[in-house]
């Protein structure tokens, strides 16, 4: 059986992506379906490297000839996007040590519709709906995702008005949609934790939900400064072919018109031989922003 639900979607901070021209910003679906297996990986900790890629496989995919192609499809419907310049460093406007730059994104305040289709039963496809819903919460698309650009925010579902998760409580109840069980709220109350854990990989150790931001410039220049002020081998690096992606992913989201940030931390997983002369400012990363 075929199943279909239609996504309104709303760009939340400006967003880099684009194709082969990196002067012309693209929606594309290929980056959509990648951030969605990442998030449907890092929600699940509980699961060994085996079980995780045959329960992957089950969902989204395989070259083996008994599994096949997904049943899971995504469009997005041709629309002529807006674009603007801005920058991905704006916390160096101002300061003459830094070349303060800007490249073209995809303007924030616009919407586009994204259609989830799926085959199979009914369970199925509300699982394959609140993965998708919890990718676009906890992170975003293009370049600089994880500081908080590319953040987009769902509208509405179908025909309804979408609920955003505005609190710990609402967003736990999503995720127990995915991974029944495995996340708990701190016992302050202020995050969700994961309850245990079986791989060396980056799945989810805590999620946080921050203060209201008045604009979207403030709440940018804010992640951007404390990137530089605590920067460490722990949020990522990049030397010569060693590269190292942050596991502090910084999401936004908008409601009337204030903008929080949500703060998902990942298990920081170094290669095996990797060590590192770096204090670890995670937590003071986070509570710069936080």
């Amino acid at each position: 059986m075929r199943h279909e639900t239609k996504y309104k979607c709303a760009i939340i901070t400006p967003l880099f992506m684009g194709g082969a021209n990196p002067q012309q910003v693209e929606l594309r679906v290929p980056s959509l379906k990648g951030v969605i297996r990442f998030w449907w990986r890092a929600l699940y900790g509980n699961l060994d490297i085996r079980r995780l890629k045959e329960e992957e496989a089950k969902l989204f995919g395989s070259s083996h000839e008994k599994i096949g192609r997904s049943k899971l499809s995504l469009r997005i419907p041709a629309k002529q996007i807006r674009t603007f310049r801005y920058s991905p460093v704006p916390h160096w406007e101002g300061n003459p040590s830094k070349r303060f730059f800007k490249l073209p994104a995809a303007e924030h305040g616009q919407s586009f519709q994204v259609l989830l289709t799926s085959r199979g039963d009914k369970a199925t496809h509300e699982k394959y709906q609140a993965i998708f819903e919890a990718a676009l919460l906890l992170g975003g698309f293009g370049k600089r995702s994880r500081r908080g650009f590319g953040s987009i925010q769902i509208t509405k579902r179908n025909e309804d008005k979408y609920q955003i998760p505005q609190n710990i409580n609402d967003l736990k109840k999503l995720l127990e949609k995915i991974n029944p069980g495995y996340f708990a709220i701190s016992d302050d109350g202020r995050k969700i934790v994961s309850k245990s854990f079986s791989g060396h990989y980056p799945y989810i150790k805590e999620i946080e939900i921050g203060k209201d931001y008045s604009n979207v410039d403030k709440l940018l220049r804010s992640i951007g400064q404390a990137s530089s002020d605590y920067a460490c081998d722990y949020l990522g690096f990049t030397r010569r072919k060693n590269r190292f992606a942050s596991p502090i992913y910084v999401s936004v989201i908008k409601h009337n018109k204030a903008y929080k940030p949500i703060i998902t931390t990942l298990h920081t997983s170094f290669k095996p031989e990797y060590r590192s002369s770096d204090d670890n400012k995670q937590e003071r990363f986070k509570g710069a922003i936080l």
